[in-house]
């Protein structure tokens, strides 16, 4: 995949996060009767988009771009969100570009959003059907929120490095059945849907007419705790069924208090933003910051070290291969403090050979060393643990 379409694929996996997060925001407008407005969220995007996205290409660094995060707010309070909703969204807008774009690899997660917009778009259509008119709005959303990932997919597939020229038509050739099947499943849902919003009233209705019969033991009994004076008819099982029923089909106009929801979540994304920027300004600055050995080695008999395939990525910062270094450093700077430190001819086996401790722990040390430093394999968490160990019998 090209660096240029890569590119092009982070950001539309921004988009289609931000229309996700787009469909968790109908809870809030729901009772108005409307969607959410559309103009603001975009806007907003947008902006966020441009500005972020820009600092992040010129400079390579995070820090410019986290002193844009005021003007981002100060847009979405322009285009009418509370302060409080602007620097969410603010800091939600600018931890989803950094991460699309600190993300080297061609594999994306568009399906894994979807499912988690479907079946919170199912919920919420569900919970809304009786309190909201253009309850369908939602199932058209969801819709769009498909048909966006399936295109996501189908370009992540034509333009992958990973797969040949045939297995490309193959997976593009059911993409475009899939959309054609998706099309037509919608075309008839749309023409039936009258008939199936009188089967789910119908189902409905018996459902919450056999629970209510299954609950009048329980009320009975609950009435008799209180100390009910009501009169006995209205004890009566019709009684309890007609208000049961009665509630669900009630016209509801009044709004449900959503600050306590609102706040808990708000509080809960801006702890997790906090220990985001925790993990990339304090947790990794000891990272990194050890004499390079370039010199030291053997250049003509070791291949090129790796380099991170993104200069401002947090996830390279964390991996093992890092931990393997970062160890190996401090394992130098311990030594050099005692005088018996790796001098400026030795390689990294003549090094730890010259040291006394057990052989077997001096290969781990070695191999374990050199295939974080030049070779392409993952370093498990058994053989980090075993590295780990090796190097602390070395520190004693």
């Amino acid at each position: 995949m090209k660096a240029r379409q890569h590119d092009i694929l982070c950001w539309l996996m921004f988009l289609l996060e931000m229309y996700t997060l787009y469909l968790f925001m109908l809870p809030f407008s729901i009772y108005a009767q409307s969607l959410p407005p559309a103009i603001p969220i975009v806007t907003m995007t947008l902006s966020a988009a441009l500005l972020y996205g820009v600092i992040l290409y010129k400079t390579k660094s995070v820090k410019p771009a986290l002193a844009l995060i005021p003007l981002v707010v100060l847009i979405g309070t322009g285009v009418g969100y509370h302060v409080y909703v602007s620097v969410l969204l603010a800091l939600i807008m600018f931890w989803r570009v950094l991460s699309n774009l600190e993300d080297r690899r061609e594999e994306t997660h568009e399906l894994k959003v979807f499912a988690i917009a479907f079946i919170a778009g199912l919920i919420l259509y569900f919970w809304s059907y009786y309190i909201f008119d253009d309850s369908w709005l939602i199932l058209v959303l969801i819709f769009v929120h498909f048909l966006f990932t399936l295109g996501i997919r189908a370009f992540s597939i034509i333009t992958s490095s990973q797969t040949d020229e045939a297995s490309k038509r193959r997976n593009f050739k059911w993409m475009i059945g899939t959309l054609l099947l998706a099309s037509t499943a919608a075309f008839l849902g749309g023409s039936v849907y009258p008939y199936f919003k009188q089967s789910f009233h119908f189902v409905m209705y018996y459902l919450t007419l056999g629970l209510s019969y299954l609950a009048i033991p329980l009320l009975n009994f609950l009435a008799l705790l209180v100390g009910n004076t009501q009169e006995q008819e209205e004890t009566t099982p019709g009684y309890y069924v007609g208000e049961v029923y009665n509630f669900v089909h009630q016209e509801r106009n009044d709004v449900l208090d959503f600050r306590l929801i609102f706040w808990t979540v708000a509080i809960g994304l801006l702890c997790a933003l906090l220990f985001f920027l925790y993990k990339k300004f304090i947790h990794s600055t000891f990272i990194g910051h050890a004499a390079s050995d370039s010199t030291t080695d053997n250049l003509l008999a070791m291949p090129a070290e790796k380099k991170p395939a993104n200069p401002f990525s947090i996830r390279s910062r964390l991996t093992p291969e890092n931990e393997v270094r970062r160890l190996f450093y401090k394992t130098e700077a311990i030594f050099a403090k005692k005088e018996c430190g790796r001098k400026e001819f030795q390689t990294v086996e003549d090094w730890i050979t010259s040291l006394s401790m057990d052989s077997s722990a001096k290969q781990t040390i070695i191999e374990t060393y050199h295939r974080a430093r030049y070779g392409d394999k993952v370093i498990n968490k058994q053989e980090l643990t075993d590295y780990r160990t090796a190097i602390k019998k070395l520190w004693k």
